[in-house]
C-alpha cells in the first residue's frame, strides 16, 4: 500500500533513482505512481528531500507556437517538451501577468529594474521586460496597436518642458540621475529630461533647453562676468524685473552660463564690445550690419538676446556713439 508522502524517510535516501523524472512530467505520479515512488520518488513529492531549485517556468526555444499546440499532448514528444516549451505546452505553473502595476515605471528608470529587482518584478514587470518571450510578443503587439489607435485618434498634450520649482540650480547635477522621479516631476528643463516645442518656446524664453544654450554660449569662453559688470548682486539674485522680462530667472551651471541679460546690461556690453566708449573696443565689430549682428548674437550674448533687441541698441549709430562715449554705465 502506497502513501502520499512518508516523512520517515531521511533526506539521505529521499532522491530520485532516475535523472530525468521532469520530463515524465507531474502526471505519471499519479497515473503511474507505483513506478514513480519506485523512480521518482523526490520529484513527485513521496518524501521530504533537501530543498532544491525549481526549474525556470519558461521555454528554452523562442519558436514554440510554431510546432503548434498538438506537440504538448503527443506522449512520445513528452521529454522534448519538458526540455524546450515547458510554459508554451503549460506543463509549469505559468508566471505572472506581463503587466505594470504602476502607471508611471518609466520614471523610475531602467537602472530600478536592477537595483530593486524584487520590487520591480512585482510593480513594473513589463517595462522591465522581466516576461516570458511569449508574454512580452502579445504585450509588445497589444501596447504598439494601442498607441497607434491613440495617435491617430487623439492627440494627447505632452507634460510642458518646465521646472516646477524655482532654484533647480541650487541642487548638485548628481540629483538630475540619483533622483531621476524627482528631478523628472520639478526639474525637467533644468536636468534636460526634455524638449520643449516650438509653441512654448516662443511663449517663455525661461524654457531654452539648458543643452542649447550651453551650446551658444560655450564655445566663446564666455563667464557670467563678461555680462554684468555694474552690479555684482545680480549674481546671487533669483529673480528680478526688468523692461524685457518679469521675474526672469538667473541660471547658473558651473562652466556654462545660464542666466538671460537685462536691457540696461546689453547696452553697457555693446558698449565694451563695439568700442563706443572711444576705448577702441573689437575693431573686428566697428562695422555693423545683419550679418555682425547674427554672428554677435550666436558667440557672445544670452540666448534670450535677439536679433532685434541687438538691432534696436545700436539704431542712430553716430548719435548712440557720442551719447555712450559721454555715459559713464562704463566708467
Amino acid at each position: 500500500m502506497y502513501f502520499k508522502s512518508n516523512s520517515s524517510l531521511s533526506a539521505a535516501v529521499c532522491r530520485d533513482k532516475i535523472d530525468n523524472c521532469s520530463q515524465y512530467g507531474r502526471s505519471a505520479c499519479t497515473n503511474y505512481e507505483p513506478w514513480a515512488r519506485d523512480n521518482c520518488l523526490a520529484y513527485c513529492g513521496f518524501c521530504v528531500g533537501p530543498p532544491t531549485t525549481p526549474v525556470p517556468c519558461a521555454d528554452k526555444l523562442d519558436d514554440c507556437q510554431s510546432f503548434g499546440k498538438q506537440v504538448c499532448t503527443e506522449p512520445k514528444y513528452a521529454p522534448w517538451v519538458l526540455a524546450n516549451c515547458r510554459y508554451f505546452c503549460r506543463q509549469c505553473t505559468a508566471p505572472p501577468a506581463c503587466v505594470n502595476k504602476l502607471d508611471n515605471c518609466p520614471r523610475y528608470g531602467q537602472k530600478a529594474c536592477t537595483n530593486f529587482k524584487p520590487w520591480a518584478q512585482d510593480n513594473c514587470r513589463y517595462y522591465c521586460r522581466f516576461c516570458t518571450p511569449e508574454q512580452l510578443l502579445a504585450a509588445d503587439s497589444k501596447t504598439t496597436t494601442t498607441s497607434t489607435t491613440t495617435t491617430t485618434t487623439i492627440a494627447t498634450p505632452g507634460i510642458p518642458c518646465v521646472d516646477k520649482l524655482p532654484h533647480c540650480d541650487v541642487y548638485d547635477d548628481a540629483m538630475c540621475t540619483t533622483y531621476r522621479p524627482w528631478a523628472e516631476e520639478n526639474c525637467r528643463a533644468y536636468c534636460l529630461i526634455c524638449t520643449p516645442s516650438a509653441s512654448s518656446a516662443e511663449d517663455s524664453d525661461d524654457d531654452i533647453p539648458q543643452a542649447e544654450l550651453a551650446q551658444r554660449l560655450t564655445p566663446a569662453g564666455i563667464t557670467f562676468t563678461d555680462f554684468v559688470t555694474a552690479d555684482t548682486d545680480l549674481i546671487v539674485t533669483e529673480e528680478m524685473t526688468d523692461d524685457i522680462h518679469t521675474e526672469s530667472r538667473l541660471r547658473f551651471h558651473k562652466t556654462n552660463l545660464r542666466e538671460h541679460m537685462t536691457e540696461y546690461e546689453l547696452a553697457e556690453y555693446l558698449t565694451t564690445l563695439l568700442g563706443f566708449n572711444g576705448e577702441g573696443g573689437s575693431s573686428e565689430l566697428q562695422e555693423f550690419d545683419s550679418s555682425t549682428a547674427g554672428d554677435i548674437i550666436d558667440q557672445n550674448l544670452p540666448v534670450n538676446v535677439t536679433e532685434e533687441m541687438f538691432a534696436n541698441e545700436i539704431l542712430g549709430f553716430s548719435m548712440y556713439k557720442d551719447v555712450m562715449a559721454t555715459s559713464q554705465l562704463t566708467s
